[in-house]
């Protein structure tokens, strides 16, 4: 287990702020806290990008959601919109 933080969240990837990061084509599963007494949203993911601190950029890995279901998009989408209001 990785303990990690999401900078940046869509409905097609994200972000993800750690201070390991994975090679490019490496398969990841995050999970999403949704709230006390939900389950967590469990996507698997395969990192597109790994970045170190260099230049200026945050240390981290990008990552593209990969075999969603129709409800883990719903569920994800309820996430994003949540946390931007």
């Amino acid at each position: 287990m990785l303990m990690s933080r999401t900078i940046d969240l869509s409905t097609n990837g994200a972000f993800v702020r750690t201070n390991r990061p994975l090679p490019p084509g490496a398969t990841v599963t995050l999970a999403f806290n949704r709230g006390v007494n939900r389950n967590p949203l469990m996507l698997e993911a395969e990192v597109v990008r790994s970045g170190t601190a260099d230049g200026g950029r945050q240390r981290g890995i990008a990552v593209r959601f990969r075999d969603m279901s129709d409800l883990d998009e719903s569920l994800l989408s309820e996430l994003i919109d949540r946390t931007r209001s």
